[in-house]
């Protein structure tokens, strides 16, 4: 199974902003490790009354993701982070989906 970098946005598109609200994002864009879009999946937990932090780490755990870039995650979804075994990094706004994800590759390496 492929591994992948989320990154929370607003937009669909690379080039967009990154969202200041991770379980309220619109859209999750999954890069892989090259940097390279290869998915965007709407964010269905954006609506839940409560527990968006869970419902999006579910979801993201069941596409293959192994890190999460976000400004801040909920102490809430960071439990679920955690025990999803899914990788949380601090990006710092205002930043785009594309440049948070090639910052972070020249960090890891």
């Amino acid at each position: 199974m492929r591994s992948y970098i989320a990154v929370p946005s607003d937009g669909r598109s690379e080039g967009d902003p990154v969202s200041e609200r991770f379980a309220r994002a619109s859209y999750f864009l999954l890069f892989d490790e090259e940097g390279t879009l290869q998915q965007v999946i709407e964010n269905k937990a954006k609506e839940a009354g409560h527990g968006a932090g869970g419902r999006a780490v579910q979801e993201l755990s069941r596409q293959g993701v192994s890190v999460v870039l976000a400004p801040r995650v909920g102490p809430k979804a960071q439990g679920a982070l955690d025990a999803a075994g899914i990788k949380f990094s601090e990006v710092t706004l205002p930043i785009t989906c594309e440049r948070a994800v090639r910052e972070y590759i020249k960090q890891r390496s």
